[in-house]
């Protein structure tokens, strides 16, 4: 039997191998099997997390995207902005559904393919409205969690403006042990950006508006002077009527229209009514309906952006607030080649109440934000009276 093992019986090995050798090499080799085991797992583990650590950045890169196809779907589709159909169903960034699943409003392709680029799944919910879920490579879901300062549909996006930047941190938790690979997603960056468009888009505006004012003041007072009986207003009287009101016109033509009609003293735009070209109603002194709101950009000639902010809020116009800014409470007088009568003392002829006209020249322009009856941010301007 010893010699069938390769030992002789004095021990002494006969060309095969001692028990000893086979014991320690079986040793060796299942040393060598258990190393190679963890390397090629941990190869395994570094490849997964650095292929879950592209899959966050491609999902940061996603809600940038949605982040920005929202506010341009916005500038484009919907006047009203948030508070109006069809961005009043939408939200300009996720909310969590759940800790593996995010809800969120993509408005355009271009948003879909981000997250789909990204590996994530989405799913159908309404209209523009998706559920996603994104894989993490460990046979599990990323999870979403610490949602900060989300935004509610229907409402403004106010996030800018607090300088309250939405937040949404984004994880993974490595199997075997409690290693996870997170990133939070800040829109700080997006919304200090968006900030400054909104005060160009703001700026623009009522520099378009104060433009137009001013011409229409130069146009009246040097074509179609006041005539005996009949024709416009008086030069002297124009460096007072407030012409921004001309912008409500029907379309651009009327809103480059002479002012007409008879007055026994002074002469000048006798009715300002609703078939005038311009009228003194209250409903015009501030604007915030779509309708209208579209009607003045394209009188002014500027691009439809400008009815939303940068966030896709819709833009409100003070047309006609006194020194200060605010709305007026009742309609500025009549034209007057002066407003001496309307001051205290004077005889009233032709003011809008008694003899006293609380809301005198200089007039301003304003145009921003209004949420819950206040201005959140805006700009003015001083019109030349």
């Amino acid at each position: 039997m010893l010699t069938l093992l390769g030992l002789r019986k004095d021990g002494i090995k006969s060309g095969g191998f001692a028990m000893t050798e086979i014991i320690i090499a079986l040793a060796v080799l299942a040393i060598t099997l258990t190393g190679i085991t963890m390397v090629a797992n941990k190869s395994i583990r570094v490849k997964r997390t650095a292929d879950t650590t592209v899959t966050i950045k491609k999902i940061l890169d996603a809600l940038e995207t949605t982040y920005r196809e929202n506010v341009a779907f916005a500038e484009k589709s919907c006047p009203g902005g948030w508070t109006a159909a069809p961005c009043n169903v939408g939200r300009l960034v996720p909310a969590i559904v759940n800790s593996t699943t995010l809800s969120a409003w993509l408005a355009t392709g271009t948003s879909r393919n981000a997250w789909i680029n990204a590996g994530c799944s989405i799913t159908l919910v309404s209209g523009s409205l998706y559920n996603i879920t994104c894989p993490s490579g460990y046979g599990g879901n990323i999870t979403f969690s610490n949602l900060q300062n989300g935004h509610t549909a229907n409402t403004h996006y106010l996030n800018g403006y607090n300088k309250t930047p939405f937040q949404l941190q984004i994880s993974v938790t490595i199997p075997g042990g409690s290693t996870s690979v997170q990133e939070v997603w800040s829109s700080g960056y997006l919304d200090a950006e968006y900030f400054e468009r909104s005060n160009q888009k703001i700026l623009t505006l009522l520099r378009a508006i104060k433009a137009y004012h001013f011409n229409r003041l130069l146009y009246e007072a040097n074509t179609n002077v006041c005539n005996a009986s009949t024709g416009g207003l008086a030069s002297t009287d124009d460096t007072l009527i407030p012409w921004v009101w001309q912008l409500t016109a029907s379309n651009a033509t009327n809103a480059q229209a002479r002012c007409t009609g008879v007055e026994v003293s002074p002469c000048g735009c006798s009715n300002h009514g609703s078939n005038t070209v311009w009228s003194n109603s209250t409903a015009h002194l501030q604007i915030d309906t779509e309708a209208e709101l579209t009607q003045i950009i394209n009188n002014l000639g500027i691009d439809i952006s400008h009815r939303t902010d940068g966030y896709g809020n819709m833009i409100t116009i003070r047309l006609l607030a006194d020194r200060d800014g605010n709305q007026l409470t009742t309609l500025p007088s009549r034209p007057k080649v002066t407003y001496s009568a309307c001051l205290p003392g004077g005889n009233g002829a032709g003011c809008s109440i008694a003899s006293v006209f609380p809301q005198l020249p200089p007039y301003t322009g304003v145009a921003g934000v209004l949420s819950g009856g206040t201005f959140v941010y805006s700009q003015k301007v001083v019109y030349a009276n």
